[in-house]
């Protein structure tokens, strides 16, 4: 049997996704995603919606600006997940 790392974990783990809450803009590499929480690696947070667009064609051109190193979010008020190049489109 040989060893598989990452078993068992969301599709998009260690991918850099966006993740839409009502209240801000999330981007960052996933980790985990449950019934409980999001948790994000490496995140960066957006507040301005009228500016959304502008601050995902910025981090995918010059990355994600980290302001925390791990982000839980709660499942609840996640509306959306999914990859930083799918989320300018």
């Amino acid at each position: 049997m040989s060893f598989v790392p990452h078993q068992n974990r969301h599709e998009l783990h260690g991918i850099t996704v966006v993740v839409t809450t009502p209240a801000r803009l999330f981007v960052g590499r996933l980790d985990t995603a449950d019934a409980c929480a999001v948790t994000l690696k490496d995140a960066g947070y957006h507040d301005d919606s009228d500016t959304r667009q502008e601050y995902l064609a910025r981090t995918a051109k010059y990355g994600v600006k980290r302001l925390s190193a791990v982000i839980e979010i709660p499942t609840d008020s996640v509306q959306g997940i999914e990859r930083l190049h799918q989320a300018q489109e």
